[in-house]
């Protein structure tokens, strides 16, 4: 999965060769709903890279990503 949407933000982006997703990533489960609202709220949304949550609007894929 990480293969693919490596793949398509590639393309998407033009950029070629970026690590688009931490290697080993961390092992840590959310704990409760407070610490998932955290996540979503204030520490994913201030990482590099993209986001989308629900109620967002869908970005614009250009033609020839996928």
């Amino acid at each position: 999965m990480k293969n693919l949407l490596s793949l398509f933000l590639g393309r998407s982006t033009g950029i070629t060769g970026r690590k688009w997703f931490a290697e080993g990533g961390s092992n840590k489960r959310v704990k409760d709903r407070k610490h998932f609202d955290h996540l979503v709220e204030t520490y994913l949304p201030n990482q590099r890279g993209l986001f989308w949550k629900e109620g967002m609007e869908l970005p614009e894929i250009p033609e020839g990503i996928l």
